[in-house]
């Protein structure tokens, strides 16, 4: 009974002493550490205002519409005829070729309309216009969403391979 006892508290001790020592770092370690954590802490603050400027920039520099449901961005002020665009549906690049279709509820176009935007019928409800190329279309597309006959409005874009639309 006594060597049970005796082997209990040296088995003790000996947990106690090992957890001791794995917990101590020598001082130079301890240096070495504080020091990589100090260069990592700066490089990040380094990093940060370059990766901040980089979103603002994007932020500042990319508009956004709504092409008949799908986001359509862009990097310039004006959406114009030949403005490269991404689609962020279909995850693809393309380029705007000027042609706006526009569907109707009905099939009586408003003389409003017929008068502004030169249109061609192409079916039963849904009327092609063409657009100069200095025209904005992102500001075309706010006028016709006045009119409430107007179901549905698309800007026709091109996503044939960028190098072999020029």
């Amino acid at each position: 009974m006594i060597n049970n006892i005796k082997l209990q508290l040296l088995i003790i001790s000996i947990a106690l002493t090992s957890g001791c020592n794995k917990n101590e770092t020598p001082a130079g370690n301890a240096e070495n550490n504080i020091n990589s954590n100090d260069e990592k802490a700066q490089e990040v603050a380094l990093k940060t205002p370059q990766k901040l400027k980089d979103v603002e920039t994007t932020l500042l520099v990319s508009s956004s519409i709504n092409n008949n449901g799908e986001k359509i961005s862009y990097k310039t002020d004006k959406l114009l005829k030949g403005t490269t665009v991404h689609n962020h549906t279909t995850s693809e690049q393309g380029v705007v070729t000027g042609a706006v279709f526009i569907t109707l509820k009905s099939d009586d176009i408003p003389l409003a309309l017929k008068s502004t935007y030169n249109t061609k019928k192409i079916t039963k409800h849904t009327y092609q216009f063409l657009v100069d190329k200095n025209t904005d279309l992102k500001s075309t597309i706010s006028d016709l969403k006045q009119y409430t006959i107007i179901d549905t409005i698309e800007i026709a874009i091109n996503y044939s391979p960028i190098e072999d639309q020029f």
